[in-house]
């Protein structure tokens, strides 16, 4: 990067020393992509700078005048509606509050004008709208369908028996990532080249289900599910897991634990673990810990680049026909389905800011996203059904603001393998008390209801029984593990699909080719 035509060499030293300080190890600015914004507001800067009738000739010339016309001609040129006058100018606020840190001797009045950002409004830039609620369930639809095909795509694909040349050619892609040398006429006899990678690794292509279904389920930043790692599922406990979420824009707290659902395919938890399955190989070909792998069509293997999503998620609307409302493609975007996720929780909370935030201030969730047009009719209702009360209430016929309680009920609770209708009803314990019956006693109780998203961890406890045989004596092993492990195989695991089970497989982790599990009484799940 070379600066050395810039106008006002002091100046452009002094920020470029700043801006080193700053990206130096431990400092606030940690990618190149960031240096690169900086050094783009400094060569704004010190142009303008050499334009101003007075320009600085040294440090100590740089006063509160030039900075405020920097934000005037930059609002000028941009409108102050929009963001990037406020964020140009801040970028240089900070430089200049870094470069006083070290030593560089600024005017008098530059120091007191450092002590607020900007002089004008924030302004906004072009927001994106929720997508209606009939778009939304169609791509969740979609996805959900498009999950379940590339399920029982890679069981299918798994469970091929490959040998000879066709064998040796996977185990030397499989190794080294790529085809190479005389591979691709090898390649030719074995089905050609794609059907070697689609052995040997997840295509991208089929990971944007994934991506969709979880940022659905979840409504995170499209930076957080970019920089998930496979090994970011910790502290499971109740059908919920910890995921560790790392946002580069939260400062001073970027790594932060989020507590999601765990279990089948709907789930946060049961598609991440899912995905984890799904590119275990291509994480081992290339030696990464990151979460999205796999390997493009006709391209190479490596990471998920999320730059490339449009065109991918392009290839996804045409597959499955989705349209916007005027019937052309549909654009899909993360920022929307973010934007549209919050528009249902603010919905479901009926508008209550008090709870609605999460993770934003007030002014910001309600601007970004409370205050747009499919939250227009919930708004319009409230200040009507207000009006309406207040009009009644001066009747004196105002109806009472909290009403009488009702009688708790109970609900239902996830344990480990089974939901329970009532745990404080238990037949092993206190009526009154939260059951403390150990988790493979709830298929001998009343209580307990098994359903799809507990599958996954029902098969896990199958395996830890079933290498528990051979640490326990048999008597030891029936009074422990008997009841359960028969009830599940003669009464539980029958009653769901194939392809609940191959889902089931994939989120508990195991590799679908290996049988996986051979059940009690010779039933095979």
């Amino acid at each position: 990067m070379d600066l050395t035509d810039m106008p006002c060499a002091p100046i452009t030293h002094m920020l470029l020393a700043a801006l080193f300080e700053r990206a130096s190890l431990g400092g606030p600015i940690a990618t190149p992509g960031s240096v690169g914004v900086s050094v783009g507001k400094i060569k704004l800067f010190v142009r303008y700078l050499a334009g101003h009738p007075s320009p600085p000739i040294g440090v100590t010339d740089l006063e509160r005048q030039h900075l405020d016309g920097f934000e005037d001609r930059l609002r000028e040129e941009h409108g102050s509606e929009k963001t990037f006058a406020a964020v140009s100018v801040l970028a240089i606020v900070v430089l200049l509050k870094a470069a006083s840190a070290i030593g560089f001797p600024l005017a008098s009045d530059l120091r007191a004008r450092l002590t607020w950002n900007i002089n004008g409004d924030w302004g906004s830039n072009r927001t994106y709208e929720p997508y209606t609620f009939d778009i939304w369930d169609s791509v969740r639809t979609a996805a959900a369908e498009a999950q379940r095909k590339t399920v029982r795509s890679r069981h299918a694909i798994a469970t091929e028996v490959w040998g000879g040349p066709a064998k040796d050619l996977l185990e030397e892609v499989i190794a080294t990532g790529k085809i190479a040398g005389d591979g691709f006429a090898r390649a030719k006899n074995c089905g050609g080249a794609q059907r070697i990678y689609r052995k040997a690794f997840i295509l991208k292509q089929d990971l944007v289900p994934f991506i969709l279904r979880l940022a659905m389920e979840t409504g995170w930043e499209p930076d957080v599910i970019r920089g998930l790692r496979a090994d970011c599922l910790v502290n499971e406990s109740n059908g919920t897991v910890g995921v560790l979420t790392r946002k580069r824009r939260r400062h001073g707290s970027e790594h932060k634990e989020v507590r999601v659902k765990d279990g089948s395919l709907s789930t946060p938890g049961g598609i991440i673990r899912a995905v984890i399955t799904l590119t275990a190989s291509a994480r081992a070909t290339l030696g990464s810990d990151m979460l999205w792998l796999g390997h493009q069509q006709f391209g190479s293997l490596g990471v998920y680049k999320f730059d490339d999503t449009k065109s991918l998620f392009r290839q996804f609307v045409t597959d499955y026909g989705l349209t916007d409302p005027d019937g052309g493609p549909l654009k899909l975007n993360l920022v929307r389905i973010r934007k549209t996720y919050k528009s249902l929780r603010y919905r479901a909370l009926n508008g209550d800011m008090n709870d609605f935030p999460n993770g934003h201030s007030a002014d910001v969730a309600a601007r970004n996203y409370a205050n747009v047009e499919t939250n227009r009719d919930l708004h319009e209702q409230t200040i009507s059904d207000g009006i309406l009360d207040f009009l009644t209430a001066t009747d004196g016929q105002a109806k009472p603001s909290n009403p009488s309680p009702q009688p708790a009920t109970s609900h239902p609770t996830d344990t480990w393998l089974s939901t329970c209708v009532n745990i404080y009803e238990s037949p092993y314990g206190e009526i009154g008390k939260p059951c403390k019956a150990v988790p493979w006693m709830c298929f001998a109780c009343p209580n307990s209801v098994s359903s799809p998203h507990k599958l996954p961890a029902q098969l896990a406890f199958m395996k830890l029984a079933h290498d528990q045989r051979h640490q326990l004596s048999a008597e030891v092993w029936n009074a422990r593990y008997g009841y359960a492990w028969t009830h599940l195989a003669r009464e539980i695991i029958p009653r769901f699909s194939a392809e609940e089970i191959a889902e089931a497989k994939l989120i508990a982790g195991h590799d679908p080719a290996n049988g996986f599990l051979t059940i009690a009484m010779g039933v095979e799940v």
